[in-house]
């Protein structure tokens, strides 16, 4: 049951920094589009990510762009929840590890990055230590505008973790409202895009 808690958390952890990541845009690409990185490959293995569908082909073909960018702190991101939604589907503990390290060594990278402040945060929210705890909720309620539903989904998990039951769920609540919101959004511009 703790096992899969963690396995739980460390996937919305990784899914919250790819989201984050799918408004990064890499170099040599326009805004607004859907491709991240020169390499179509990379591409398809950052949005099997995103859609949170990531499987071990797209952790080495991550792995390999990593290998070829080490200092890019927004693929050790995205590597990082490639690794935490694969263990959690395969109960990898070996995996679940890994998606830790990678979020570490994206916030190492650039610990200015959103996107791996935001990784942190979310591993530390489920920390023992409810200090660590408490400045992690605080560090995703600065960040919400960035990433709304994940920073409250992050917050409401650790609140709940400090009892504040009542608090915790409310922002739960608010996370499910703004996912909803997000993606009749994105159909939106979906539909507009092709209709052009």
């Amino acid at each position: 049951m703790v096992r899969s808690f963690r396995f739980m958390m460390l996937s919305t952890v990784m899914l919250a920094v790819v989201i984050v990541l799918s408004n990064v845009v890499f170099p040599g690409q326009a805004m607004g589009q859907r491709a991240f990185h020169r390499d179509d490959k990379v591409n398809k293995s950052i949005q099997d990510v995103i859609d949170g569908k990531a499987n071990k082909q797209d952790i080495e073909t991550l792995e390999q762009a990593v290998k070829a960018d080490p200092n890019n702190a927004d693929l050790q991101g995205v590597l990082a929840g490639a690794y935490g939604l694969v263990a959690e589907a395969t109960a990898d503990t070996a995996l679940g590890d890994k998606a830790e390290q990678a979020a570490a060594k994206a916030h190492q990278l650039n610990p200015n990055s959103v996107s791996a402040q935001i990784a942190q945060a979310g591993v530390d929210v489920q920390s023992k230590d409810k200090g660590k705890r408490e400045k992690a909720i605080a560090l995703l309620a600065q960040h919400e505008a960035a990433a709304p539903h994940v920073t409250k989904y992050l917050r409401g998990k650790g609140l709940i973790l400090d009892g504040k039951d009542a608090e915790g769920e409310k922002l739960l609540n608010e996370a499910a409202i703004d996912a909803a919101q997000r993606v009749k959004k994105d159909k939106q511009q979906i539909k507009e895009k092709h209709a052009k």
